[in-house]
């Protein structure tokens, strides 16, 4: 199993998050696995429809259709916010899954909003599940963001 890098997020989800364009608690996010020939890592990038070079519908991917399960967004006593969700599962059949980098974005919001990002191997180096295999994207068990909650 490779280790992925920490989940980043783009410049547009902070100032969307704090204009009422994203309720993590009710909205729907998916994730998408992207090749590393995408422009995932531009920070300006705003919409999932902006994202480069997705890995092809074939082999137990489908394009844009994975929704995160059991998504949570807490506001703790300690003035950090959590978003957790269970690891995310992908079945290879019939050929390979290959992937660089996974990428969550918010159906709900407008335009399906971008949310944020990781690598899948710290190296950079692909990332592939051999057919019969599972394409598995464990979460981390402190949840795929972190941070504290802006004062008043």
């Amino acid at each position: 199993m490779a280790d992925a890098t920490k989940w980043r997020t783009p410049h547009s989800f902070i100032h969307a998050l704090g204009t009422g364009k994203h309720d993590l608690s009710a909205d729907t996010l998916k994730i998408v696995l992207l090749l590393s020939s995408s422009n995932f890592e531009t920070l300006a990038l705003d919409t999932y429809s902006e994202l480069t070079n997705e890995v092809a519908t074939n082999y137990g991917y489908t394009q844009g259709t994975k929704t995160l399960a059991n998504v949570t967004w807490t506001n703790n006593d300690d003035g950090t916010v959590d978003l957790d969700a269970d690891d995310v599962v992908w079945n290879a059949s019939g050929g390979a899954i290959t992937a660089r980098a996974a990428y969550i974005y918010n159906e709900d919001a407008p335009s399906d909003e971008l949310v944020c990002y990781c690598i899948l191997d710290s190296t950079p180096a692909d990332v592939t599940a051999d057919d019969g295999n599972p394409f598995t994207i464990a979460i981390h068990a402190t949840g795929i963001i972190r941070g504290t909650r802006a004062s008043a």
